[in-house]
């Protein structure tokens, strides 16, 4: 079995320009040419939290954030998609009882959002999108807003008639779930997610069997998830199979299981686990093949979370990596052309909402 490095090593992540809005639980995006897009979200207000509709962007070229157009709805469980064109984003759904149907395109150029005209079949949050190699982007499923049951339903967005259409539904109907686009650029897996907000309090997602579209049919694979979790992380690895970790266990304690999905035998495998428990925290591929873990919650031990860590898929291995300045989760992690930008989140202890944002130099 391959070695767990537990020496902690001294470095620090760089702190980076803070978010002008503190968010949590909002998409982030890089456009074209580098920069970083955010949305929307949670923001405090008064104590409370609010669903938000302020966006701005992060310039890579000088590090700094600065406010553009709101959204016309605040959104929450929502989607930010780069369409091909390279100029314009989509954003998809909402909480929102009304304004879950309804998506928005964002311009780059004018810095200006526009209503698609053709709204969606149903109400959508915490839904997937997904670009496809054929320029359409797939939306998977989701939570009907204000009924806490989830849908099977798929469209695709077509971007050069502006338009959604429907395809093949979900063989079992979730929300909050993850969905990795294969390498053909044409195939896409979803892993997990969940029936019913009512089940929140119950055993986690673990009965959510793990599913293939292909051609506008969905199917389930051949051999599921052997660790079943939920809140975890997964990538897409260099050699086109999906690493998976962490997450949730059918005990409701944050799990260090790491297994691989293979997507020629269809099945799933073992590998080493994380030195640190983690739950609601992300996973990058970095240029080396490599796969950057960081932050996350629900572990044991406070301190194991202020590091990162690196997996090798060629040696098998996880070592821990630097130093974070804040422990978070529900962030977003985006890279950029020599580094990993880590944006907002919750704090760790108190669930406050941070607008602290460091970088991984790679």
């Amino acid at each position: 079995m391959a070695y767990i490095s537990t020496t902690f090593p001294s470095n620090q992540w760089i702190i980076d320009s803070h978010l002008i809005q503190e968010r949590a639980s909002f998409p982030a995006i890089s456009t074209q040419n580098g920069d970083i897009l955010v949305c929307g979200g949670y923001i405090e207000y008064e104590r409370y939290l609010e669903t938000d509709s302020s966006c701005e962007i992060y310039s890579s070229s000088n590090r700094e954030w600065r406010t553009v157009t709101d959204l016309n709805v605040g959104r929450i469980g929502h989607t930010l998609t780069l369409l091909p064109n390279g100029r314009s984003i989509l954003t998809v759904g909402t909480m929102d009882n009304i304004d879950g149907c309804t998506a928005e395109i964002y311009d780059i150029q004018t810095d200006k959002w526009a209503f698609v005209p053709n709204i969606m079949n149903i109400l959508r949050a915490k839904h997937t999108a997904t670009l496809l190699r054929n320029d359409q982007v797939l939306i998977v499923g989701g939570s009907i807003a204000f009924t806490g049951i989830s849908s099977c339903s798929v469209q695709l967005y077509i971007a050069s008639s502006n338009t959604f259409i429907t395809t093949g539904s979900l063989n079992t109907c979730r929300y909050d779930h993850t969905t990795i686009l294969l390498s053909d650029g044409l195939s896409v897996l979803v892993i997990g997610g969940r029936h019913s907000i009512h089940d929140i309090n119950g055993p986690p997602h673990i009965s959510m069997p793990t599913e293939i579209y292909i051609n506008g049919f969905w199917s389930y694979i051949v051999g599921d998830m052997i660790s079943k979790r939920s809140h975890f992380a997964a990538v897409l690895l260099s050699d086109g199979n999906v690493l998976v970790a962490g997450g949730i266990d059918s005990s409701k304690n944050a799990t260090s299981t790491v297994e691989i999905y293979n997507s020629t035998t269809e099945t799933f495998s073992l590998v080493q686990p994380m030195a640190c428990a983690r739950s609601h925290f992300t996973l990058t591929r970095l240029p080396s093949g490599q796969v950057l873990a960081v932050g996350g919650k629900s572990s044991t031990t406070n301190n194991c979370l202020r590091f990162s860590e690196l997996y090798d898929p060629n040696k098998n291995q996880w070592k821990s990596d630097r130093l974070l300045n804040n422990i978070r989760w529900g962030h977003n992690a985006i890279l950029l052309n020599h580094s990993v930008l880590i944006i907002g989140g919750s704090a760790r202890e108190q669930n406050g909402l941070i607008r602290a944002c460091e970088r991984y130099d790679l």
